[in-house]
């Protein structure tokens, strides 16, 4: 009897050694990244329970090295025990597990730990512009804005974080914050006024940090120079090295001039006197200065030939008028007795 119970555990044992040995994972693979739990069982093909199957009197000693089945012991099971329980990492990567049973065998099994590679640009702007935030490495979008899909446009007052999730085919999710950076205006530019007479010119400089300079003229220097017959407004706009622009106004005014009228004699005999007055703009408080070196509003002429008189009246303003006016001397006639 005894012999006969010797044969069969004998049979039994060569029975159990025969059966191929596999790592199985009791739920999907890929795992996601970023704590997810999972078991992998050590069995046999012919078992159809893998988590309540005993490990047939078989120790394990499992390994997560990936040097085979050497090294530290990451989980050890006596006789009984054959399942393993893992926690994915928190990054995407490739573990390699191997479990060594008593009987010798060295089982290896690759579990791929998904993350998809999300990521978002993250743009600078203007203050009061619109920047477009892209999202990729995954399937599916949502911002925290609420938004979805790879692609939203956002309008920012000051610098701002986004953050976007992404998902991917087998369910994994990462995140991503894109930041919006926001130049408000640190840097301006100035431009000068001018007051001038008719007929003077003035010329106008836009000053600050700006690289460049656009006027309203056409022209693209930081001075221009103009003669304008009434007052004129000019705008310069700067734009500077981060793409923000700045816009300053100049004016160049134009004051008045004194008009002048002479009134008189404008044709006389030799050898006569005439008279000559100048009026001025009403309000004029004018200087006058004859050509004759007067400077009364009357003056006395007496010219012996066609001559040609004319006043400049110097306004409050600091601007001056010029007005000539020809008087033609006429030879006397002559009486013979």
């Amino acid at each position: 009897m005894n012999k006969i119970i010797t044969l069969l555990a004998i049979l039994f044992s060569l029975n159990t050694n025969a059966q191929t040995w596999k790592i199985w994972p009791n739920g999907p693979n890929p795992v996601c990244a970023g704590g997810s739990t999972g078991v992998l069982v050590a069995d046999s093909t012919n078992s159809s329970n893998w988590y309540s199957s005993s490990s047939n009197g078989r120790t394990i000693d499992w390994y997560t090295s990936g040097t085979g089945c050497t090294g530290t012991v990451a989980q050890h099971n006596p006789a009984g025990s054959n399942a393993y329980f893992f926690t994915a990492p928190s990054y995407a990567t490739t573990m390699v597990i191997n479990a060594h049973l008593s009987t010798g065998q060295c089982l290896s099994y690759t579990l791929t730990v998904d993350q998809p590679p999300v990521t978002s640009n993250s743009p600078t702007i203007c203050s009061e512009s619109t920047a477009t935030l892209t999202a990729s490495g995954a399937s599916t979008y949502t911002w925290n804005t609420s938004a979805t899909g790879a692609t939203i446009a956002v309008t920012p007052t000051i610098t701002t974080h986004y953050t976007v999730t992404g998902t991917d085919i087998n369910g994994c999710t990462n995140k991503h914050t894109s930041t919006v950076t926001v130049n408000t205006l640190t840097a301006s530019i100035t431009a000068n006024s001018a007051t001038i007479c008719p007929g003077a010119t003035a010329t106008l400089t836009a000053s600050g940090t700006a690289n460049s300079y656009s006027w309203n003229t056409g022209a693209t220097t930081a001075s221009i120079t103009d003669s304008p017959t009434v007052t004129t407004s000019y705008n310069v706009t700067g734009t500077f090295t981060n793409g923000y622009t700045s816009t300053a106004t100049s004016t160049i005014t134009v004051k008045s001039i004194p008009f002048l009228q002479i009134l008189g004699d404008t044709v006389l005999c030799t050898g006569n006197l005439g008279f000559l007055v100048v009026y001025g703009t009403m309000g004029c408080s004018c200087i006058w200065n004859w050509s004759t070196g007067a400077s009364t509003n009357t003056i006395t002429i007496a010219p012996t030939v066609t001559t040609t008189y004319s006043v400049i009246a110097n306004g409050s303003n600091g601007c001056t008028s010029y007005t000539p006016l020809t008087v033609t001397v006429n030879p006397s006639p002559t009486i013979n007795c």
